[in-house]
């Protein structure tokens, strides 16, 4: 019986993806399989993967197709999944060491959760390792939903396994560009059970050439984010009033991420949608002392 399916868009990510199945396969057990999708890479991915295919043939699936982007990529692994969980995993991330012996542990404790989240660690290339602790989710799906959109809990890629079934209602959207995963999290934890366990399990590796850090060059600043999270079909209509809370903060969060990039211009203009969207935003000082700031400097 499969437990866990991985499933692994790589995107020219070659010199990370052998940590990251290193880990995977390291860990106890035999219940698990690993997916993974080569979404156009232009790199040397498929020498990478003929090798631990040579080795693993019985545990690793590997499919090509054109670059479609990360969600594309998830959802067809999903497709070919066996495993009563999916476990999206990023080609540079890795599991902690007992990270699947924690979550077995986690199915069998709280068999009504559709969604099970672990901590983790962020490891940067100059050495350093951060921990943050995550608060617990409740039993109310709606608080949950609440607090994930607020960013009082974090459940970042790679963090957490969904029970398989779920996707035959919820799936990555494709047609945004960044946050997809966010998007998808955030809808289960209005339709599903979800809890937040203290361990860590994976180690995010944080290093500049990360999708995660490219969202503005790819096009990432897009309201329709916003849009797609509240998809009527999906999220219950008790939840909808929270759309224009939802859509301040994703103007907020442009706006601190063009800041830092000095495009202090194009920073106050979702500066002023987040307020004209939601005026009591105003008083967030950390958001309104940079609006003040950007004032006095030199557009980049």
């Amino acid at each position: 019986m499969i437990t866990f399916s991985f499933v692994i868009p790589a995107y020219n990510y070659a010199d990370y993806l052998p940590k990251t199945l290193d880990s995977i396969l390291k860990q106890q057990g035999d219940d698990y399989e690993i997916i993974v999708v080569n979404d156009g890479s232009t790199d040397n991915t498929d020498e990478v993967m003929r090798d631990y295919l040579n080795r693993y043939n019985d545990i690793i699936s590997y499919y090509k197709q054109v670059n479609q982007g990360p969600a594309a990529a998830r959802n067809f692994a999903v497709s070919k999944a066996k495993g009563a969980f999916i476990f999206a995993l990023d080609a540079d991330d890795c599991l902690t060491p007992s990270a699947l012996h924690v979550l077995r542990q986690a199915i069998e404790t709280y068999p009504d959760k559709d969604l099970i989240a672990g901590n983790h660690f962020s490891v940067w290339q100059d050495g350093r390792v951060k921990t943050k602790q995550q608060p617990k989710l409740s039993d109310n799906k709606e608080a949950n939903f609440i607090a994930f959109i607020r960013k009082q809990v974090s459940i970042p890629c790679g963090t957490s396994i969904v029970r398989r079934e779920v996707f035959d209602k919820i799936q990555y959207y494709t047609d945004i560009v960044g946050r997809e995963d966010t998007v998808f999290v955030a809808q289960v934890l209005a339709c599903y059970p979800a809890v937040m366990l203290d361990n860590p399990i994976v180690k995010r590796m944080m290093h500049d050439d990360s999708f995660r850090y490219k969202l503005g060059e790819k096009g990432g600043y897009d309201l329709v984010i916003a849009d797609k999270l509240f998809d009527p079909e999906i999220i219950p209509e008790t939840l909808m009033p929270y759309k224009k809370e939802y859509k301040s903060r994703l103007c907020l969060a442009f706006f601190r991420n063009e800041y830092k990039a000095g495009h202090y211009k194009a920073a106050r203009k979702w500066y002023y949608l987040a307020i004209k969207t939601m005026p009591r935003h105003v008083f967030h000082w950390n958001y309104l002392s940079k609006f003040l700031k950007s004032k006095l400097k030199i557009q980049s």
